[in-house]
């Protein structure tokens, strides 16, 4: 899948404005590059919003991608605060995620990136999740926890 494959899928997404954050580093290389390669795999991770109990310590949901790779994460906006969406870029770059905002990011990552969906409260409460939608390219899936998945009704699938 080429970059202008990639960008003509976003036509599917509703309403998200486009938000390209600082971590991005030269996204025109990058672009150059994955435009070159046949090896990399596309992804789509998508959770519906819903209701559910979501524990701190017990039950999180984490997608882990092996770079090197390009991926836009949007967010429905439908969600409360007491939910997190954290993204590890390359080991230690961060990007959080607002539940209450509709947004769409472009991240690139060179190693691997993690994207984990937690309650940063230490007791049990039950409020609504954002939707979540992934799409993009990576070199590999690297590990995915359904448990999160299972109880939203969502789906993760390597396209």
């Amino acid at each position: 899948m080429s970059w202008r494959g990639l960008k003509e899928k976003l036509v599917d997404m509703p309403i998200w404005r486009w938000e390209y954050n600082a971590i991005i580093e030269s996204l025109n290389d990058l672009k150059q590059w994955i435009d070159s390669k046949t090896s990399l795999v596309p992804v789509k991770y998508a959770i519906q919003s819903t209701q559910l109990t979501l524990d701190a310590t017990e039950n999180r949901q984490t997608l882990l991608l092996e770079g090197p790779g390009l991926i836009l994460i949007g967010s429905d906006g439908n969600g409360e605060a007491v939910f997190t969406i954290l993204v590890l870029i390359d080991g230690n770059k961060q990007l959080k995620l607002s539940p209450n905002e509709k947004s769409l990011f472009a991240v690139a990552f060179s190693s691997g990136i993690e994207l984990d969906i937690y309650n940063p409260w230490a007791e049990q409460k039950t409020a609504t999740i954002p939707g979540i939608t992934v799409i993009g390219l990576a070199k590999s899936v690297k590990s995915v926890d359904t448990s999160l998945v299972s109880a939203s009704t969502g789906e993760i699938r390597v396209i």
